[in-house]
């Protein structure tokens, strides 16, 4: 399985409420996961930007 988000994990307490479900959800997607985090600018975004393929939210 694959998850992806743009929320570091530590960020995920601001964004879904209650707390509970926050350490919940988070204790069971990374017990025994492979996290990879990512860094630089988002190609989707700079797509949308310069008008190429994809259009903007």
């Amino acid at each position: 399985m694959v998850i992806t988000s743009n929320f570091a994990i530590a960020l995920f307490n601001q964004i879904i409420v209650p707390k509970s479900i926050t350490s919940a959800l988070v204790d069971r997607l990374s017990h025994h996961a492979h996290l990879i985090e990512t860094k630089g600018e988002s190609i989707r975004l700079s797509q949308a930007i310069s008008g190429k393929k994809v259009m903007a939210l």
